[in-house]
This record gives C-alpha cells, structure tokens and sequence, in this order.
C-alpha cells in the first residue's frame, strides 16, 4: 500500500486509530508531554487579548498596491501589517540609543505599528514579544524550535532562568536590562530580528506544508508565502549598509550587511530565500492546489528545508564577522542562534563549538584558537544543507579557507562511490534529529521526520525519509525479508517497529526515554538495516539483468546507508560507526577502527568491480559477507546491554535499546534455534533485568545462524566464544591506565623540580587585557 496513506499506522477497528487519525489531521498536541507541562500555564507564554496561538484573526484590510515599496519579490496582497513589525524594531532601536529601555522595552512587548484586523475591525496589536511568547504554544510540534530549546535548555529545562520555550524573550529581555555600553545598546533589536522574527518565519513556513498535507484551502487574501516574505524584507529598500541603517531593520538588511563582510554578492542570501519564497508561492498559485495532489506537500517540504537552510546564512556569517572582531557581546548573540541548529550535525563539532562559544554565555578560547573555530563552524555546513559558496570568504583575504566536502568522496577513503549518494548519506542527520525531537518530547515532529524526511534532499525536488526506505517496493528482493515478516507476522514490519515507538497505545506502559530508544535505534538499526540490504540486492538484480549503471547506483546507495554522511569521523550514526563504538567494548579493534569495518571496506569496493565486470555470482558472495559482518555489531550491542540491563529499573531506555538489538537478529536465531531466541526473548523485552550469563550462552549456539565468527565479536563480560567470564579489559582502558601513571610519574617530577629550584619572583607581572576567557582543554574528531 501507500507507505504515506494514514489508514496503515493501524486497524481502523483498533480504539486508537481516533488517535492516530487526530496526528494525521495535524493535532500538534496529540500525544505530545509538553502540552500537559504546568509551565504552559505561565502567564508570558498565553497569547495577549482573547486571542489564541491556534486561530489569529486574519487580517482583512483592503488590499493595497502590492508592489509599493518593495521590487524584491511579487507581492500580490496587502502585508503591510506584517512588514510594519520592522518599524517597531527600528523604533526600539530609536528609543536605545536614548538610553530609553522603558520605552523600548514598551514598545516590544505591546507592539504599536503592526495592526491585527478582524472582519475589516482593528482588534488589536501585534507585539514583536509575542512571537516568542504567545507563538510558543505553537511551536511545539516545529523541529526547528525544538532544537533551540534541546541546545539551550539547563538540567531544569531552563534558559538564563526562564522556561528554555521562551528562549528568545529571554535574551531580548537580558539585552534590553544588561548591555550598557554605547556598542551593546542596540543589541535587544538585533536580537529581535535575529531570534523572534526569525523563528516565527520558519513556523509559518511549517505551518504552510502541513496545512497543504492537511488538504486545507488557502486564504488568498493574505497569502501565507507573502506573509512570510513580509516578515524577511521588513521596511528594507533599496541602499542598506548595515543592520541600524534607515532603511531597514530586520532580516533583509541584516543579511545585506553580513553579506557585505564576505567575498560573494551582497545580496545573495536574500535573493536566494525570496527566489524560494517565490517558487512556492508559484505552486500555492491557486487556493485549491492542495486538493488535488496528494504528494503536493512534499514538493512544498522539499522547498521550505532550502529556504530555512538559506535563512541561516546571514547567521553564520554573523558569527563569523563578530567572533573575527572579538565583538564577544554580539558573538554570543550569535551563537545562540547557530549553536543549537548544530545538535544533529557531527557530535565532534557541536560539542567543541558549544564549549567553545556557549558555555556561560562566554567564548572559552583564545585568539590563537580562533581559526579552530571558525573551522569547526564550517564544518557543520554540509549538514546544514549549505556550502561554502553560500557563505564566502570573510572580508576577501580571510586565511582560512572553507572546503566543501568533494561530491564524488563524500566519505573520504573509507568508500568512494561512482554515483552521488550525498542525499540518502544524509539520512544519518534525520536519525540525529530524530532523537533531539524525541527528547523534547515532540512526538508530532518526529512523525513528521520519520515520515516524510527533511535533510536527505536530492536535487530534483524529492526528499527522501526512513519510512521510505522501511516500505521499498523492492523489500522482497531481500531473503531474509520473509524470514522477518513471518517473525513479525508483519509485511511492514520495520516501519511499523518505529511507529510503535511513536504511538504511545502501541507500547503501553513504555517511558518516553524508552520509546526514544524504539524510534532512534529503530530507525538506525532495523529500517537503516533492511534499506541497505534491500540496495543491495536490487544491485545483484540488475547485476543478472546487465544493467550496470542501475546496480552501480544501488551498490553506492548500499554504502551510503551502512556509512551515512558522518561514517568518516568519529561519530557516524550507522553501521560502521556502531562498530566502531563497539569494538573498543569487545576488543575487536583493528588500529583506529573496528575489525567489521576494516573488512568490510574491501567488500565494498569489491562489489563496485563485480558490478563493473558482470561477476554477478562473486557480487552475491561479496553481499552474503557482508550481511554477516553487519550481524557482529548488532550481536555485539545486544551483549552489551544484556549487561548493562542485568541492574536495570523499570522504564530505564537500556532496556529499550537491549530490545531493538536483540529483535534486530532474534528472526534469524528463532528460525534455527527456537530455544536459543527464547532465553534472549526473555532476556531482553522491557519488562525488567536481563541475566547477561544467559544471553551469551544463547548467542554462542546461535552464531550458525548468523553466519557470524564468534572471535569476531570478542569478550564482553563473558567470552562469546565460550560464554565463560572474563576480566579483560579493553585496549583503550589499559592504554589510559598507562597514560594515567605516567602523567602522574611527570607531574611528581616537576613538582619537586618546582619546589627546589623555582626562586619567588619580585616583579609585578603586568596585567593584559583579556579578550576571551582561555581554555587549554585539546580537542579533536571535528571534521
């Protein structure tokens, strides 16, 4: 069936298909923790007026000449109202120079230029405050805002002593109260553009594609894509310089001026995003578009992830201007506004980058460090849906220079493909977002991604999404396909393991940590593990039916889906790099990397010569090698947590992930060895402890059926070989032993070198201005 038809998430006769029916008309609450928090009931966070976050009165002015003002997109209805909130940031930015914050602060959170009309009758005002106030309720279910809130939140779900949901308002209020300096004053405005606006215009765009999912007619009287263009130009005209200029005030003008600090056309980002902004007001051209195309919302998702990726432009070359001027004031701004959106990108990166430019609302590094971390922003680029074309070289003569990843070696040496497969490399991304949105609690927006994707767009418009690959036409093609369907008793199996991770009435009794552990490693482990295998054989077919470049090109799709976008660094979110993380557990490492990956890089590449030589039987052996490498990990993983879950509570997310690993094999064990799959079916559900003794006496007869060598997954706690404990220790603790004692042998040393022969010194040492607050700690695996 239709793998995005909402009648197959379960039986209409199951009592809660209702639910499951409410998500699919796009109830943002639905089964969602965040809309029962007390919080919500914060009096900041309720809309102003009688009015609700839900249903705005729309604003039905006379239309007025569309194009007055503004040459930059075509306007074809009144968005005065809209644009106006400009004039309330410039009006702010008026009233802080005077040092007037009263009036300023006055002025942002009653709102006094952009009207709200009801019925042609004024009603009210809209305040720039309440975009990230009474819109939060809004928000929830946007994936965009619950990264901010992932990326910002404390151990108390808090941010500068606020609910992190406020988040914006927080730092404008901070601004409007802290900065003193002549520079600093004008900072709450920039932070109004750069945070308020900004976020509300990814939220109505959101709003746009789940509205045409949901098959709704279109106001065209105030067109929602004009809207959203209105909210980008502001009041900006033509001649803007920099971010306070007369003529302009919010995110147009602020990207020109970033523009201008880089060697690409000023204007780029901004013609960029409206150029978008015009082609989905072009799709949405009648009112009833959306009625007649089911699939016209993935065309219109498709656009908005590359206007949102365009929308980040002129942030990070902020960031970069202002952390290359030392202006840490502004650069934290910033920060705040990029660091977050990096969370799905490479943990290596995030996590420097974070340190680096968040912690305390501080840089921690010195300005010897500074290319490090421009480095460390550039290369979070590609994850971003951006290249180093989109944001240029600083100031014309910056030395650092931004490299975009080569298209044809998108994972460096570990495997080069013949064909692009950047796009489905990059569902490694989704699975990263998948778990922030978990996290947050925003099960609507993870159903959202699981279903339809976002970050793995190809270049004719299609974006690919897990769930595609869980309900591939071509699955049969799979052996081992019927073996798992008659585990499950379910042809769709895999897609609906994730769906039941997503529903709470599918797992009953389950935590939201536990369903995490069901949708992510799920996702990873046995969608991402069925895709591959599924390429792979559709390779072997057209490999017997000559058509090499199609086999060529599902070999490569194979291995971008065992590598994923990440799979070169040290944080892959796929099959090498789970190998890689277990191997170091098992000691089964081969130098940097794990065993199953070193063999497993020749078999790639060996497939990509029998596909090119038409050696289809040598292809079908080199695929049966690799099916039984990829076993390893996931064998290993469920060894791994038969330990941890040996003192596990109920609820605990382990027991989760001991779940997904051990049914991501048990199929194959039950088919030959019944009894062995009892004892681990026993050992590994959610319902409480595992006996890891048990575990591995089960998998050491079950090896057979994997086809798996058991030297290959190494010791545990128990030797898998043998199923005998063992007290080893892995290379990498012994190796830090080692490094432990001889640290401590140099630091005696030089403490008695110190005490004997150091003289105290009599000259003051003269004081240096500080900068930025310096951190020696190393860091690497960026990139």
């Amino acid at each position: 069936g239709n793998p995005m038809d909402p009648d197959e998430f379960m039986d209409p006769n199951d009592p809660t298909f209702d639910e499951m029916d409410q998500y699919m008309d796009g109830d943002p609450t639905i089964d969602d923790p965040t809309m029962d928090d007390p919080a919500m009931d914060d009096p900041d966070l309720q809309p102003p007026q009688g009015l609700t976050a839900e249903e705005e009165p729309v604003d039905e002015e006379p239309p007025v000449d569309p194009d007055t003002g503004h040459n930059i997109y075509p306007f074809t209805t009144f968005i005065e109202q809209y644009s106006n909130l400009a004039k309330d940031v410039q009006e702010m930015m008026i009233k802080l120079k005077a040092d007037d914050k009263s009036g300023a602060s006055k002025i942002y959170r009653d709102g006094k230029n952009s009207i709200i009309y009801e019925n042609g009758i004024e009603v009210g005002t809209r305040s720039l405050a309440s975009l990230s106030t009474a819109e939060t309720l809004a928000m929830t279910g946007n994936a965009i805002f619950n990264q901010y809130t992932n990326g910002l939140a404390d151990e108390n779900g808090e941010f500068l002593g606020k609910d992190v949901r406020l988040y914006a308002d927080s730092i404008v209020t901070d601004a409007l109260v802290n900065n003193k300096s002549l520079a600093d004053k004008t900072l709450a405005s920039e932070a109004v553009a750069l945070l308020n606006i900004w976020m509300y215009m990814v939220n109505e765009v959101d709003k746009i594609v789940h509205a045409c999912q949901k098959k709704e007619v279109f106001d065209l009287d105030v067109h929602p894509i004009d809207r959203v263009a209105a909210l980008w130009i502001g009041d900006s005209e033509q001649g803007k310089a920099q971010p306070d200029a007369d003529a302009g005030h919010t995110l147009y003008a602020m990207a020109e001026y970033q523009g201008s600090k880089f060697n690409v056309d000023t204007n780029q980002a901004n013609n960029d995003v409206l150029e978008l902004l015009a082609q989905m007001k072009s799709i949405l051209s009648s009112g009833n578009a959306c009625l007649n195309d089911d699939q016209l919302h993935r065309t219109l998702r498709t656009m908005s992830t590359r206007v949102i990726s365009k929308m980040q432009v002129p942030i990070v070359q902020g960031l970069i201007h202002y952390i290359r001027n030392t202006d840490q004031v502004r650069g934290i701004l910033y920060a705040n506004a990029f660091v977050p959106l990096t969370k799905k990108c490479n943990r290596g990166s995030y996590e420097y980058l974070e340190r680096r430019l968040l912690a305390d609302e501080k840089f921690h590094f010195s300005k010897f460090e500074t290319d490090a971390v421009i480095e460390a922003i550039y290369s979070t680029l590609h994850c971003l849906g951006l290249s180093c074309a989109d944001i240029g070289k600083y100031n014309f003569v910056d030395e650092f220079n931004c490299v975009d990843r080569p298209s044809d070696r998108p994972f460096a040496d570990v495997y080069i493909p013949d064909t692009d497969v950047n796009t489905i490399a990059r569902l490694d991304i989704d699975i990263r977002e998948l778990g922030i949105l978990m996290d947050e609690g925003a099960i609507s927006a993870a159903a959202d991604l699981y279903m339809y994707g976002r970050n793995a767009v190809a270049s004719d418009s299609e974006t690919m999404s897990l769930q595609d690959l869980a309900t591939d036409s071509n699955r049969n093609k799979v052996p081992e396909y019927s073996v798992y369907s008659q585990y499950y008793n379910d042809g769709d199996y895999a897609d609906n393991f994730v769906k039941s991770g997503l529903l709470a009435s599918k797992m009953p009794g389950a935590t939201l940590e536990q369903r995490k552990e069901i949708v992510v490693k799920g996702s990873q482990y046995v969608v991402v593990h069925l895709g591959a295998l599924t390429a792979m054989h559709e390779a072997l077919s057209d490999c017997k039916y000559g058509r090499l470049d199609d086999a060529m090109a599902s070999w490569d799709k194979a291995a971008a889906l065992l590598i994923g976008s990440m799979g070169h660094t040290n944080y892959g979110a796929m099959f090498t790099g789970l190998s890689k993380e277990r191997c170091k557990e098992f000691n089964t490492c081969r130098g940097d990397d794990a065993r199953v990956n070193a063999e497993l890089r020749p078999l790639l590449f060996s497939g990509k010569t029998e596909i090119s030589s038409k050696s289809c039987s040598a292809l079908s052996e080199s695929i049966d090698d690799i099916k039984s490498l990829l076993n390893v990990p996931l064998v290993q993983s469920a060894l791994s947590y038969s330990e941890t879950n040996k003192h596990a509570k109920k609820g605990d997310g382990s027991l989760a992930s001991g779940y997904v690993f051990s049914r991501a094999v048990l199929p194959l064990i039950e088919k030959v060895d019944p009894q062995a799959a009892s004892v681990i079916d026993k050992n590994m559900d959610l319902s409480g402890r595992s006996n890891p003794e048990e575990v591995y006496t089960a998998f050491k007869s079950s090896y057979s059926a994997l086809d798996v060598d058991c030297s290959m997954v190494g010791k545990g706690e128990f030797d898998a070989c043998t199923a005998e404990p063992t007290s080893h220790e892995s290379s990498g603790d012994h190796a830090g032993e080692v490094v432990g004692i001889l640290v401590a042998i140099i630091g005696i040393v030089l403490l008695v070198f110190l005490y004997k022969f150091k003289k105290p010194s009599t000259k003051k040492q003269e004081e240096q201005p500080v900068e930025f607050v310096i951190n020696d700690r190393e860091d690497s695996n960026l990139v």
